[in-house]
């Protein structure tokens, strides 16, 4: 650990550093921890990702929407076809 404080300072102002751990360059290439931590436990969410499942509920999510449009579809025709009556019966 680095110490620094101002009753430190030598003679021309600089520190005087006292360091308890000696400086050693560590190159230890073990893979101990993944190299991408957040990546590996993306692809690892993925893998369990029951597929089948998620494509029986997008199938029934997109069959509702399906099925929404066409009802839309109709009682828009049905008012448009009201109201185009309504105007040209008003002539």
């Amino acid at each position: 650990m680095t110490i620094l404080s101002t009753s430190q300072l030598s003679e021309d102002g600089s520190f005087i550093v006292e360091d308890d751990e000696p400086l050693e360059l560590k190159l230890d290439l073990t893979p101990d921890s993944p190299s991408f931590p957040p990546v590996d436990d993306a692809i690892t969410w993925l893998e369990n990702v029951d597929w089948t499942n998620v494509g029986q509920k997008s199938r029934k999510i997109i069959s509702q929407m399906i099925m929404f449009a066409m009802k839309f579809s109709e009682k828009s025709y049905d008012f448009h076809e009201w109201l185009y009556n309504r105007v040209n019966g008003m002539k």
